[in-house]
């Protein structure tokens, strides 16, 4: 039986194409490697909050809960629904299965929109209307803080929104948002 370094001393030729090809292959992967900082993440999951005021647990349950899994159920490729009911306020989790494509989600995202936009017909009156939440996989780079001795909140407010609204324009920025807007 030979040992490997017999047949590299006797085939010299064969062990130099072999090792050009393994560092050739190994540049060209180091270069197609995505180099981004933050990569974007796509989650599969998204969230159905609905609020009702004034109703127990068991009244978000029966009048809220149920009639949106039952209108969720009906679209396809879900892995799995789990709600929570508690006084006032319905929470639905829904999640993907693994096998959807990147670029098929957020069309997904809005047939639930189209789903839960008709379920809430079925909701009682005094319900608000359910929100879907399906960035959850938001990523914020950074935070910024304003102040400004000597100007009015309204003033500050006006020049936070000047600044979200120059931000907006900048590439490569998709979200900003403000918070702690004093009324």
């Amino acid at each position: 039986m030979r040992h490997i370094s017999e047949l590299v001393f006797k085939q010299k030729t064969v062990f130099y194409f072999l090792l050009v090809c393994i560092l050739v292959g190994g540049v060209m992967s180091y270069l197609s490697l995505s180099k981004l900082e933050d990569p974007e993440i796509i989650i599969m999951q998204a969230s159905v909050i609905t609020v009702y005021p004034g109703a127990s647990a068991h009244e978000v349950e029966m009048q809220v809960t149920n009639v949106l899994e039952e209108e969720i159920n009906t679209l396809a490729d879900l892995e799995s629904i789990k709600s929570t009911s508690s006084a006032n306020i319905s929470r639905i989790d829904v999640e993907l299965e693994m096998t959807v494509p990147q670029n098929e989600i957020p069309q997904r995202w809005e047939f639930l929109r189209r789903k839960i936009s008709l379920a809430a017909a079925k909701l009682p009156k005094e319900a608000q209307p359910p929100i879907v939440i399906d960035d959850i996989g938001d990523v914020y780079g950074m935070f910024y803080a304003m102040t400004a001795d000597g100007f009015s909140y309204q003033e500050m407010g006006e020049m936070a929104d000047y600044i979200r609204r120059e931000m907006l324009e900048v590439e490569g920025v998709r979200k900003v948002q403000i918070y702690g807007a004093q009324k």
